[in-house]
């Protein structure tokens, strides 16, 4: 039997090298013809006989211009493989069954983790096919973006993704409300505007402020913060109470913002990260609340002598209404004339086009107002800059603007890079 077995192997692989990668003629036809309504008897060669038959038709898996991946091709080499392993039949998913063969499998997956270039801590794991695979890569993936809190994130995807994704993201627990398709364009690639659409339409759902609310008070975040608290720049700073004491503190919170910048999900030296414009915005507010309330106090002391507003609901109303728009021309006018705030200058960030110009003081409005609706749903205005390639969270998806380190690196922009156009802001 084995014998006969592995003359039609070799009769198989020398007749199929040589004709097209499918054949799709008559296929159908010859499918009809194993429709069964019951088991028949057949010899070994009459069964032999119907595989060679029903192998003709479809892909062609050795031709050299096959280029799937599943299944694998049908090279001798990996049958004769598998033939040799379901002979053996060991078990190797821990060592002690069978320690030489699980050494094997380890030593090979360590050649592959050193091609890669991966660490030595790197580990991994021969999977029966792609589903497992797929889901492998994604509860890593999740784990490596959004840490050990369970929460499940929300994913995107075409109507090109292969379907074990689909059936990944049901066992992770994805939920389907957290599941997105987008649309593709011609090339059958990913509509990255579109994309953009969805990710802004989804900022605003309830779904996404229960997801800020967990991911603000998990571990990762207070590490983070953390981090920044406890710098050793920063304490250095602290400790020598020296004349430089303000730089040495700015230096140190600066430097450790931009650390955290290169932990998030999204790298890059030139767009300024979620830690570092976190920082200055929280220096901008500080520096307008100060001044806001000086101005404040010298209208109430002038107001008073006058005889006051004579209403409560009036002067709280007023008050509010004059931080709104003073905050708002605050930062309208340092964006629009100089590029950057205080806050920035002393983060060493700035704002402009994508194409390196600076902004308008109407797109600078814009931006303000993108400002606001990021900030009023708990920040979640701000969490596309983790994930995006250019670090753009919500008030630069409105005015077609990024936010850049203000150094040598973001000046020595690639020409490639400076005049590629930012889809948010192609028609500004």
């Amino acid at each position: 039997m084995l014998r006969e077995v592995s003359d039609f192997a070799v009769a198989f692989v020398d007749r199929n090298g040589g004709p097209a990668a499918s054949a799709n003629d008559g296929a159908r036809e010859v499918a009809d013809r194993f429709v069964e309504t019951e088991p028949s008897p057949a010899s070994l060669a009459e069964l032999l006989e119907a595989l060679d038959e029903a192998a003709a038709s479809g892909f062609n898996q050795l031709h050299p211009g096959f280029l799937g991946y599943v299944p694998p091709t049908g090279l001798p080499i990996g049958a004769v493989a598998d033939f040799i392993a379901a002979i053996q039949s060991r078990y190797i998913g821990l060592a002690r069954p069978s320690p030489a063969l699980a050494q094997i499998e380890w030593t090979a997956l360590r050649w592959i983790a050193d091609r890669l270039g991966l660490p030595p801590e790197a580990r991994g794991v021969f999977t029966s096919g792609g589903a497992l695979a797929t889901f492998s890569g994604m509860v890593a993936g999740r784990h490596a973006v959004l840490g050990s809190n369970d929460l499940p994130g929300r994913l995107y995807w075409t109507d090109q993704t292969h379907h074990t994704v689909e059936r990944a993201a049901s066992v992770m627990g994805i939920p389907p409300e957290l599941i997105a398709r987008v649309p593709t364009n011609d090339a059958l690639e990913m509509d990255v505007d579109e994309l953009e659409r969805l990710i802004e339409q989804s900022l605003g759902s309830p779904r996404t402020l229960e997801l800020t609310d967990r991911a603000l008070a998990s571990d990762e975040m207070q590490r983070v913060l953390h981090s920044i608290a406890s710098s050793p720049e920063l304490r250095r700073a602290v400790a020598r109470q020296s004349a430089g004491l303000a730089e040495e503190v700015v230096g140190g919170a600066r430097r450790a913002a931009v650390r955290a910048d290169e932990r998030a999900p999204s790298k890059s030296k030139v767009y300024a990260g979620v830690a570092t414009r976190g920082l200055a915005l929280a220096t901008d507010s500080l520096v307008a609340l100060v001044i806001f309330a000086c101005g404040s106090a010298l209208v109430s002391v002038i107001g008073s002598l006058v005889g006051g507003v004579g209403s409560g609901w009036l002067a709280g109303l007023l008050l509010g209404s004059g931080w709104t728009l003073f905050a708002g021309a605050y930062f309208a006018l340092f964006w629009s004339a100089a590029g950057q705030t205080p806050g920035m200058r002393l983060m060493r960030l700035r704002v402009r086009r994508p194409d390196g110009r600076g902004i308008s003081l109407g797109r600078a409005i814009i931006r303000v107002v993108g400002l606001f609706l990021a900030i009023v749903p708990l920040f979640a205005g701000f969490i596309p800059a983790l994930f995006d390639r250019r670090r753009r969270a919500l008030p630069d998806y409105l005015a077609g603007t990024v936010v850049v380190y203000d150094n040598s690196a973001a000046q020595a922009m690639s020409g490639s890079e400076r005049t590629q156009r930012d889809p948010a802001g192609s028609s500004g």
